[in-house]
């Protein structure tokens, strides 16, 4: 599965894999997506959804497409115009038939301490436009090391608004 994902260059284009660190660092997250959701492959297996549908509580019944290292519009001003991607990005019916998703970004060994990405204008624009935060946290979210994760909500976020999945509130 790795191999067909991360060395066909169709099926590569765009993704940023890390190799050699995909074969031989099977705990750094780009593997360790693969060694978690590669069982939810094809997308449409009676497991995948089962799994989505138990971990959920049944607000999501169905996978219907299971992406690695997954951005909708990398480097895109329609999106957070970044190269931010999902580890694992699955595409899934909600309960009320509707389309929606779930990002997931992986860590587990990851220090996160390196020096935080160049903040963009857009993150800001986005981060009102969701109406999420309190006013100000964003200044402490873009700090390292939580920024990258921070930097997936805005990448959820425009993701649910430019391709209209269903918010699902909690």
């Amino acid at each position: 599965m790795v191999r067909n994902e991360a060395c066909d260059p169709a099926r590569s284009r765009d993704k940023l894999y890390s190799k050699p660190r995909i074969f031989n660092d099977l705990l750094s997250s780009q593997p360790l997506c693969f060694n978690l959701f590669a069982e939810c492959c094809p997308a449409t297996s009676v497991l995948a959804s089962a799994l989505i549908r138990d971990l959920t509580g049944g607000r999501f019944t169905m996978v219907r497409s299971v992406e690695f290292e997954h951005s909708p519009g990398r480097g895109s001003p329609q999106y957070t115009a970044d190269r931010s991607a999902f580890d694992v990005f699955l595409e899934c019916e909600t309960c009320s038939g509707r389309r929606g998703f779930i990002g997931i970004e992986v860590k587990y060994h990851e220090n996160l301490l390196g020096p935080a990405a160049r903040h963009r204008a857009r993150y800001d624009e986005i981060s009102a436009q969701m109406g999420c935060f309190a006013p100000g946290v964003e200044k402490d979210l873009m700090q390292a090391p939580i920024q990258q994760i921070w930097r997936d909500h805005p990448l959820a976020g425009i993701t649910r608004i430019v391709d209209g999945y269903e918010m699902l509130s909690s």
